[in-house]
């Protein structure tokens, strides 16, 4: 919940889509539009506060 999307090694990958899928109690899960705007946002501006439990809050 507290790792920050940049300068963590965080992605979204198969390893992270595992992560939300055990969270959410669900076989298979996708990233929204949503929580990869976020993301860029987070890039884009070197806002290194953003984290993965700000992805949460948007699905």
């Amino acid at each position: 919940m507290n790792t920050k999307l940049i300068n963590s090694g965080f992605c979204f990958n198969k390893v992270a889509r595992r992560w939300f899928a055990d969270y959410f109690g669900v076989d298979k899960f996708s990233f929204s539009k949503p929580m990869a705007i976020i993301k860029r946002q987070a890039e884009a501006e070197q806002n290194t506060d953003i984290t993965v439990g700000d992805l949460i809050s948007q699905v």
